[in-house]
């Protein structure tokens, strides 16, 4: 049935009811939302009143729309002699032929499904015109007999096949009479409407990758005479389809110059071999062409000053070599011209058949340094045309935050800072720093102010990009600051900012002042780490010796000298408080226009095919609503590999969508494999996309063992889709960002929220089985 709706209803913790199994499932497929719209009026309908023994109506479905399928209405009836029937009335009777075909095709693909066929009696013969029906065996549940007349398909089930045999009589008797019914496939099932049905499992491919020497080929084979139809041989033997990237020439010229024919020889190859082809279409904002960069330069946006890294990543490399700029979240104009050249691909590959899934081409919507970018002039241009949408005036802003703005014209969008001490009166302690690497752990000696560090290197930081090649193990920092007359003393509280954004999982940064320790915090995978210490009792006017221990080696963003308590949301006073929920708030919205735009980039040219939405994170609700909207689902990048999680798929089902993921890398050993393959089938999933090329099972003897020994169960992906469940969890993502990074868990002022408190609804799911929600949905 629909790509994107449940198509059987077949769960760990929930079991078919015997008599209307098949039923059940085709009722989720019609549910999904209600539409203002009529079915074809030629459809056959049955007749409650037309037999001595009716069938009784139980529910009626209202007409929705499907991707694929057009308008589709229904009614769900049960006999008096057991059974039930589920009458679903199409727009066409072309319609109609292929939602028969897809519901047979989805039956046959599940073990346990044996085909057959059943003799008629005289009444069925005279009603419907056949002698024979094609009928299916549901071992253990029941038998079911799907058939087609006009623009109606029936779906019967029952116990037994005498169980049917009466339902059929019933049937019969409240059937008008017509011409004659089909219960077998009369047409093809386009590949894309099985995406998640028979193309759960795909590998990811990159274009002419081969095997090292060393590995699979023979002994003195060069890697140039790898005969590359082997993948292909390898992913029809393993029931699998192929995932490539489609990117734009980064060049400065290259508008409308994809890597299209880098891959497309792939998609041709694919097609005899009936192998599905997926295509991840990318415009991330780190990863923009030079020709969009030089047209659309006054909307690029700038990190936060003194900020060390891209959206990407946090002081590495991954997203800085080579790149131009970052758009702005809302930047309209610019944006549309990069759709328009990467639309290119679309309109290239929408025709084939073998073509069944695209990308939000954002990709992955948040990144390890998303909270630091966004500033700058076109940055503050979105700000304002937001403000001026909410609060209309400058007068209604100022009183809301407690300022004294004398136009949106002074409006610039807040850093991060901003809301943490960072203000007028704060001292920024960047500068020049001796820096040191110990061999292990530093030596307390290291901190005291009378330590000779001239022998050190010398670094600028934070702000300075040199930091980027620095080594990322264990450093010392240390400088001398000035802190001026006044500042310290005389009653005044000080406290040091530092925003170092190490992520050294649970290694320690410390702050020393003078010789005296200040504090000391870990660091928490996945969030950068930052910290801040009172410096009142070691702080005076004049020269102070300041020494910081970074596990990674590098200051990613701003330190400074306060005397603002450290603070968090909600307790940053009246005016802040409202000011970060405008930020927070702006940000969101500037990001779902974006991704908005790519959706409707896609659909202008395709509007069948699945649409994957990557790593929504707190973006999800919005994202949600777009997949609802559009045919989309959400697709987990890497941590439901590595930890039990079914946030994501809980929030799909809630919406009635389908749910898929990849890891964040290959497993590198068979118990790595074994543990993954564990989690996702236990996690309610409907598609996998094996990371990062067919080679890491393909070319690794011990992997490509075990896949083989586990191959039913990676060719089941797709193949099974938990029934809706009666209870729900409201996931609020609005307030999981307001209360989540950059603030803390003190649990006096902010309890927490969202995923991380999951320990009680997960504790329930054996007794509880529960789908999710969100804000959006009430």
């Amino acid at each position: 049935m629909p790509t994107d709706v449940p198509t059987r209803t077949s769960c760990a913790f929930l079991r078919w009811r015997r008599r209307a199994a098949t039923a059940s499932a085709l009722l989720a497929g019609l549910i999904v939302s209600a539409a203002e719209a009529t079915a074809a009026e030629d459809a056959v309908v049955l007749d409650a009143t037309a037999s001595s023994a009716p069938l009784t109506l139980q529910r009626t479905l209202p007409a929705v729309p499907l991707r694929g399928y057009g308008v589709v209405a229904g009614r769900h009836w049960t006999a008096a002699s057991g059974g039930a029937v589920l009458e679903i009335i199409c727009a066409s009777a072309d319609k109609a032929r292929l939602t028969l075909a897809k519901y047979v095709s989805d039956l046959e693909v599940l073990p346990g499904v044996t085909a057959g066929t059943l003799a008629q009696p005289e009444l069925t013969v005279a009603r419907w015109n056949v002698t024979t029906l094609a009928v299916h065996m549901i071992r253990d549940q029941g038998v079911v007999l799907a058939l087609r007349s006009g623009a109606t398909v029936f779906v019967l089930t029952a116990v037994d096949t005498a169980d049917l045999q009466r339902l059929l009589g019933d049937f019969a008797g409240s059937a008008a009479a017509v011409a004659g019914a089909v219960s077998t496939a009369e047409t093809t099932v386009p590949m894309w409407l099985d995406r998640f049905d028979r193309h759960g499992f795909r590998f990811y491919y990159g274009p002419f990758t081969r095997p090292a020497p060393q590995g699979t080929l023979p002994a003195g084979a060069k890697p140039e005479t790898y005969d590359f139809t082997q993948d292909f041989a390898f992913a029809k033997d393993s029931g699998a389809g192929l995932l490539m990237w489609a990117t734009q020439s980064m060049q400065g010229a290259s508008e409308g110059v994809t890597n299209a024919n880098w891959w497309g020889w792939v998609e041709s190859w694919a097609k005899p071999l009936g192998l599905p082809i997926g295509v991840n279409l990318s415009a991330y904002n780190f990863d923009i062409p030079n020709w969009v960069a030089n047209r659309y330069r006054g909307d690029l946006a700038q990190p936060m000053p003194q900020y060390l890294g891209d959206s990407m990543s946090i002081g590495g490399g991954r997203g800085t070599g080579g790149k131009v700029g970052e758009l702005t979240w809302g930047a309209t104009v610019a944006r549309d011209a990069m759709f328009g050249s990467l639309q290119q691909v679309v309109r290239r590959f929408a025709a084939e058949p073998n073509i069944i899934s695209w990308l939000e081409p954002h990709g992955e919507f948040y990144q390890g340094g998303d909270a630091f970018m966004g500033y700058g002039p076109a940055v503050d241009a979105t700000f304002r045309d937001w403000l001026k949408e909410h609060y209309r005036t400058i007068a209604a802003v100022n009183a809301a935050w407690a300022e004294q703005l004398p136009s949106f014209n002074a409006v610039k969008a807040p850093e991060l800072a901003e809301f943490a001490g960072w203000n007028a009166t704060a001292l920024d302690l960047a500068g020049r720093w001796r820096v040191g690497y110990p061999q292990g752990a530093a030596p307390e000696a290291w901190f005291a102010p009378a330590f000779d560090d001239g022998a050190w290197t010398t670094l600028t930081a934070p702000g300075d990009d040199h930091a980027f090649f620095t080594p990322r193990t264990t450093a010392v920092f240390r400088r001398t600051v000035d802190v001026p007359a006044g500042h310290a003393g005389a009653g005044k509280r000080s406290w040091i900012y530092l925003w170092d954004l190490n992520s050294d999982w649970d290694k320690p940064v410390s702050i020393w002042l003078n010789g005296s320790k200040l504090g000391e915090s870990p660091c928490r995978h996945p969030h950068a780490h930052w910290m801040v210490a009172e410096a009142t009792a070691a702080l005076h006017d004049g020269a102070n010796q300041l020494a910081l221990g970074l596990p990674q080696g590098y200051l990613g963003y701003r330190v400074y000298l306060s005397h603002t308590a450290p603070r968090q949301y909600p307790a940053l006073g009246a005016g802040l408080n409202a000011k970060w929920v405008d930020y927070v708030a702006w940000r969101e919205a500037e990001r779902m226009a974006s991704a908005r735009r790519g959706v409707e980039m896609i659909r202008a040219v395709d509007p069948d095919r699945q649409i994957d939405f990557m790593a929504p994170a707190g973006s999800a609700d919005g994202l949600k609503g777009l997949a609802e909207s559009f045919g989309g689902n959400f697709k987990d990048t890497g941590f439901m590999a590595g930890l039990w999680a079914d946030l994501w798929p809980q929030l799909m089902r809630g919406s009635r969508l389908p749910f898929t993921l990849e890891p964040g890398g290959p497993p590198r050993s068979v118990p790595e494999m074994r543990h993954m393959l564990g989690l996702y089938h236990s996690e309610a999933i409907q598609a996998m996309d094996y990371f990062m090329h067919i080679g890491d099972v393909e070319w690794d003897p011990a992997i490509r063992a075990a896949f083989a020994g586990t191959r039913p169960l990676w060719q089941a992906f797709g193949k099974y889709h938990c029934h809706p469940a009666d209870l729900a969890i409201l996931w609020d993502m609005g307030i999981d960002t307001l209360v989540g990074f950059p603030w803390g868990g003190d649990l006096n002022i902010n309890s927490g929220s969202g995923w991380s408190c999951r320990q009680i609804p997960e504790s329930l799911l054996g007794t509880h089985p529960r789908d999710g929600l969100t804000e959006s949905d009430f």
